[in-house]
């Protein structure tokens, strides 16, 4: 399960409207990762294709049964969606008749969930304090699956490698920080949605190491 809550993590959605609809989904422009979810736990695939991007598939249930036992397995596992995770379960838990008069507090404790908490960069000097085990590995794993690049080059004739993690969440780089060495740089990135451009603030977490020829 660490591999689905590093993916969730990295790519997840938790949804709940003020008209009271809910869901979970993933998003991705690789099919086989959101076929994954639909094997283990339930729930719908359909496609979406945007102007000027690439076509995703998408992973999506709002079965209360598969969104509850989707949270009870991921939730101990994740790290950047936990919260949601959890909070959208306490929400489900409440009696239909209460969940009216309840909504909006529930949804406005999970649109702060969304929100970055550490407000300064000095946390990318910190030095790796954490042996890295089998269980970060997983959810490293599933992360950079959805989060990651891998880059190959030659430097002074020795080919290196560069795996890049990012997230607008520094909470997560930090955690990776603290298991893997690497450089960890703020860069600001402009993305268009139709004629609308806005910018965003994101944070990398460079990792590089020698590969031998």
């Amino acid at each position: 399960m660490n591999y689905f809550a590093g993916l969730f993590d990295a790519e997840g959605y938790v949804t709940l409207a003020h008209s009271g609809a809910f869901h979970i989904a993933t998003e991705m422009a690789n099919e086989p990762i959101p076929n994954l979810f639909k094997e283990n736990f339930g729930g719908s695939m359909y496609t979406r294709q945007r102007i000027n991007r690439k076509k995703t598939w998408c992973w999506k249930t709002n079965s209360t049964d598969e969104v509850i036992h989707f949270i009870d397995s991921i939730s101990p596992f994740s790290l950047v969606k936990k919260e949601q995770l959890i909070l959208l379960k306490q929400y489900l838990d409440h009696r239909r008749e209460d969940r009216g008069r309840l909504r909006k507090g529930f949804i406005t404790s999970i649109s702060a969930c969304k929100q970055p908490r550490i407000r300064s960069f000095r946390f990318a000097q910190v030095k790796t304090i954490e042996s890295p085990d089998a269980n970060f590995f997983e959810w490293f794993a599933g992360f950079l699956d959805g989060d990651g690049c891998f880059t190959l080059y030659e430097s002074n004739r020795q080919f290196q490698g560069q795996i890049l993690a990012h997230n607008t969440i520094p909470e997560v780089i930090k955690y990776i920080k603290l298991h893997i060495d690497g450089t960890v740089t703020q860069q600001k990135i402009l993305f268009g949605n139709g004629h609308a451009i806005k910018q965003a603030l994101q944070i990398f977490a460079k990792i590089f190491f020698p590969l031998s020829k």
